[in-house]
This record gives structure tokens, C-alpha cells and sequence, in this order.
């Protein structure tokens, strides 16, 4: 009887490190996939905002011209404006994106007035709401809050959340803006449909849509170690809500 021992298997240890060396290539290839994809989305967006600028800058001086454009000439001045804004908002929104995907984002954190960011959105949305014809009601804080933001971020993220809320309350609906500070320590800015019954395209769309904007948005909050949220047995049924650090007033 042939009694020469059988070929030992392959050892466990080495199978798990080939897997392993595989896994890390497979994780490498993919941060540079991902990397040189933000940074062709970022490269694309800057070039197009350039001529984007230029367009509406002739626009409105086509615009202003004398003699003034007749019915016809304006009606067409603004749509291509209106549309020029859309697409340079829209760029704007790929190149903070991609600023956030390649780890090239930077914040100016500082102690920021929510107040004076409200009434700067009061003034921003005011042609839009009446648009809209929906009614935007800020209740202003009765004592001054603070809270750790970046100042021009934070403007954006109350406008993004602004829009939608405009753009899901319906015609003659209503939208109520506030602020309060949180048990946790936190302050929070809620944004309410206060308008009769409640707006049916509202309720469908309060968990906030994967919208690019809101995705951006979302993002910059957890930057400055914020979140956006919604529904809550604390809040009222429809709300959403931004929620960032409280600050001290700046020195």
C-alpha cells in the first residue's frame, strides 16, 4: 500500500490575503474612478460658467438698450434669462458637488446671526414667493441666536430648503419659517406648511426628494456638523427642519 502522504491545501491564510490584496486594488481603482470623475465634472462646470456669465451679462444689456426692446424682443430677453439663471444654478450645484466629492471643499465657520440670514432670505425669495403666489411668513427669534455655520453655506442651504417648500405648497399656499433652540443644546430652523387642510403635494414631498440640490445641501450641513431632517413626534406632522451647533455671540 502506497502509504506517501497527500498534497497539503493550499493554507486558509494565503487565500485570505490574496482576497484581501484583490479587495484593496478593487478599493483603490475605485477612489481613482471616483476621483477623476469630480474632477472632470469640476473642470467641465468651470468652463461652462464662464460663457454662462457672459450670456446673461448681454442679456440684460440687450435689456436695458435704447431704444428700449419692443413687447416681443423682452418676452424672449426673459426667457432666455430665465433659463441662463436655471443653468448657472445648476452648475453651481455640480461644482460644489464635485468640490465636496474631491474633498476640496472649504468653509469660513464662524458665529452666524440666524436672524440676519432669515431676513437676507425674506428679501431673496420675496419675487419668487410672490410667483408662486404662495404666502412666506418668518417668525423672527425673540432673543438673538447664533449657531456654527459658514455664513455664505448656510444662506444657501435656507434658500435651497426655501424652493422647496415654495414648490410644493400649491397655489394660495402658505409657509411658515422659525427658529428654536433645541433641548439637545442645538438650534434648529423649521419650515412649516401652515397653509388650510395642508397641501397635498407638500405631505408627498416633505421627506425631501433626492433632488441634487437637496443632496448638496444635506451634504454641506453634515460639513458643519448640521443635519437636515424631517417628521418628528417632537414637530408637527409636514415639517422639516435644518438643525446646526448653537455659537456665542461673535466677539
Amino acid at each position: 500500500m502506497d502509504s506517501s502522504p497527500l498534497a497539503a491545501p493550499a493554507p486558509l491564510e494565503e487565500t485570505l490575503t490574496q482576497m484581501t490584496l484583490q479587495l484593496q486594488a478593487a478599493q483603490a481603482a475605485l477612489v481613482q474612478t471616483r476621483h477623476t470623475q469630480s474632477e472632470f465634472l469640476w473642470a467641465m462646470s468651470h468652463a461652462l460658467r464662464s460663457p454662462m456669465t457672459s450670456l446673461l451679462g448681454f442679456a440684460q444689456l440687450m435689456d436695458a438698450e435704447v431704444p428700449k426692446p419692443t413687447e416681443s424682443q423682452k418676452s424672449s430677453l426673459a426667457q432666455i434669462q430665465q433659463a441662463g439663471w436655471g443653468l448657472l444654478a445648476m452648475i453651481d450645484e455640480i461644482l460644489d458637488a464635485s468640490l465636496i466629492e474631491s474633498g476640496k471643499l472649504q468653509l469660513e465657520m464662524g458665529a452666524v446671526s440666524l436672524e440676519e440670514i432669515l431676513r437676507d432670505c425674506d428679501m431673496l425669495v420675496e419675487p419668487l414667493a410672490r410667483q408662486s403666489n404662495v404666502q412666506v411668513d418668518f417668525v423672527w427669534p425673540a432673543q438673538p441666536l447664533f449657531v456654527a455655520a459658514d455664513r455664505t453655506r448656510l444662506r444657501q442651504i435656507v434658500m435651497t430648503l426655501l424652493g422647496h417648500a415654495l414648490s410644493h405648497s400649491g397655489a394660495a399656499g402658505a409657509v411658515q419659517v422659525s427658529c428654536q433652540r433645541c433641548a439637545n443644546g442645538r438650534t434648529r430652523v423649521l419650515f412649516q406648511d401652515t397653509s388650510r387642510g395642508k397641501s397635498a403635494a407638500w405631505l408627498a414631498h416633505r421627506h425631501l426628494a433626492s433632488h441634487i440640490k437637496l443632496i448638496v445641501s444635506q451634504q454641506l450641513a453634515g460639513y458643519m456638523d448640521g443635519i437636515i431632517a424631517t417628521e418628528s413626534t417632537a414637530s408637527p406632522a409636514g415639517a422639516y427642519w435644518l438643525e446646526l451647533n448653537a455659537s456665542g455671540h461673535p466677539p
